[in-house]
């Protein structure tokens, strides 16, 4: 049996981004692609250089929905903006990237249709190799060309992305066997109700260090107050361009996250709402 359960419900995509105006124009042109129009996007812009604002002032030109949050440069503080952009948002079902990360044409209608009460949805992303993302920003290839099984794997076996069987856009059944078994929560790619999120306070702003592992976080708490996480794998996926990447196995982050757990602290302090204000919208 298909899953497939087209639900009418305000999706919103937030974008979580930091500089790289060439990435995100990247990622947007996949948004202009969408066979599901219906959606909105927030740039959840932690800090960026005025050059993205000139980005996303073209794709709105263009005929995308977009929305521009942008706080001062202080550090890392992605959870922070995010928690704006949640904050701000009157969507029903948030859809989570980074602006690193370029998505198939059906990604916006694969996650409507897996979406559930009571649920999030953990998708998964191809890693671009550097030759294939430098050919996508220079424009001697064209983002189309990931979306074609037979190029795609072609790639894969010549080593020059990674995990391409995961953009492969199987058949709904294929791809329902696949994602039967939960995968934890990546930040590059997941989905849920804003209301579950509220009901944590969203992300844990009060962490201001790179590799905190905030999808990891996100998760546990979700489940910790019921949601059930769900996969999707075989559909829904994202493209992830090739760049350097800071390490995220700094010990701090870790014992923080685990005494969190410990505590059973699912509630954000610093969250959506921020200590001493309400939690109601």
């Amino acid at each position: 049996m298909s899953p497939i359960n087209y639900v009418i419900m305000n999706i919103e995509v937030i974008i979580a981004n930091y500089n790289k105006p060439e990435f995100l124009a990247l990622a947007l042109e996949g948004f202009l692609l969408q066979n599901d129009k219906g959606f909105t996007i927030t740039i959840a812009d932690d800090g960026s250089g005025p050059e993205i604002a000139q980005v996303i002032q073209h794709y709105v030109n263009r005929g995308l929905a977009i929305s521009h949050l942008w706080h001062e440069d202080n550090g890392f503080r992605k959870n922070l903006i995010l928690n704006k952009a949640l904050r701000a948002s009157s969507a029903d079902y948030i859809i989570f990237i980074d602006n690193d990360c370029i998505p198939e044409p059906n990604f916006v209608a694969d996650h409507r249709a897996v979406a559930r009460r009571g649920c999030f949805v953990a998708g998964r992303r191809v890693n671009l190799g550097g030759e294939v993302t430098t050919q996508l920003i220079a424009g001697t290839r064209r983002i189309e060309t990931l979306f074609q099984r037979a190029s795609l794997l072609w790639l894969g076996l010549r080593g020059q992305v990674r995990y391409a069987e995961l953009g492969l856009h199987l058949p709904w059944p294929l791809a329902h066997l696949w994602s039967r078994k939960s995968r934890a929560l990546l930040g590059a790619n997941m989905a849920m109700w804003r209301e579950d999120l509220l009901k944590i306070n969203g992300f844990d702003a009060a962490a201001t260090t790179y590799g905190l592992i905030e999808d990891t976080d996100i998760d546990w708490r979700l489940r910790a107050v019921g949601v059930v996480g769900r996969s999707l794998l075989g559909r829904g996926c994202v493209f992830h361009l090739d760049h350097p990447t800071r390490k995220h196995n700094d010990p701090t982050n870790q014992e923080y996250i685990r005494r969190k757990q410990e505590a059973g602290q699912v509630w954000a302090e610093d969250g959506i709402y921020r200590p001493g204000e309400g939690a109601g919208k």
